[in-house]
């Protein structure tokens, strides 16, 4: 009886270890490329947001006619947040709309009280800071008055020109702050920089 033989094919061990080798040499060069990307991607994501936070509050201040507030907050994910303006980085925020809730007396007084109207609500954790320029850190809140603009005190008449700072301490990538910026007291945007230690942004 005659048998047909059939060839196997595979991987040697030698082949196999050679294979992964070089794998691992691959993965280790692409390792900080990735890690770039996901950082710069996150900040991204947050500058954006806080973007969105403070457009929202213009648009809403004009459109109501009322004072809307964008304010540092250490408890922006409770039931219950509220504005803090101690000195330092914010890892909250929210907006809202400052009528007062139906009671005059805490209308357009820069904190959030019940039955107001909560705009947005953002948070930071991990390695991310967010830092305000000084504009902003005096009151740590971005006030719109009932007119769309912001103005670096809530009854003076310079308008802002201040900064929020979003930041990792990390040289993945380079660039590694986006900075929003408000000028003229209504114009927003965000631009790239370099803050190897994520020191607080200057005014404009």
């Amino acid at each position: 009886m005659l048998f047909s033989s059939k060839s196997q094919s595979g991987f040697s061990m030698v082949e196999l270890m050679i294979t992964i080798a070089v794998l691992a040499v691959l993965l280790s060069l692409a390792q900080p490329s990735f890690e770039s990307l996901l950082n710069g991607n996150r900040l991204t994501s947050i500058a954006n947001e806080l973007l969105a936070t403070t457009q929202t509050a213009r648009m809403e201040s004009f459109r109501r006619g009322r004072q809307a507030v964008v304010c540092k907050s250490l408890n922006a994910d409770t039931a219950a947040p509220t504005c803090n303006a101690a000195a330092g980085n914010w890892t909250g925020w929210i907006a809202f709309v400052d009528d007062g809730g139906g009671t005059a007396a805490n209308a357009n007084n820069g904190s959030f009280n019940a039955g107001e109207t909560l705009l947005r609500v953002g948070t930071v954790s991990g390695t991310v800071v967010v830092t305000p320029s000084v504009a902003i850190s005096a009151t740590q809140r971005i006030t719109f008055r009932s007119d769309g603009m912001s103005y670096t005190t809530p009854t003076g008449n310079v308008l802002m020109a201040g900064t929020l700072a979003t930041c990792m301490p990390t040289t993945n990538p380079a660039q590694n702050q986006r900075r929003l910026s408000i000028v003229s007291g209504s114009r927003m945007s965000i631009s790239r920089n370099t803050s190897a230690t994520c020191t607080a942004p200057p005014d404009l």
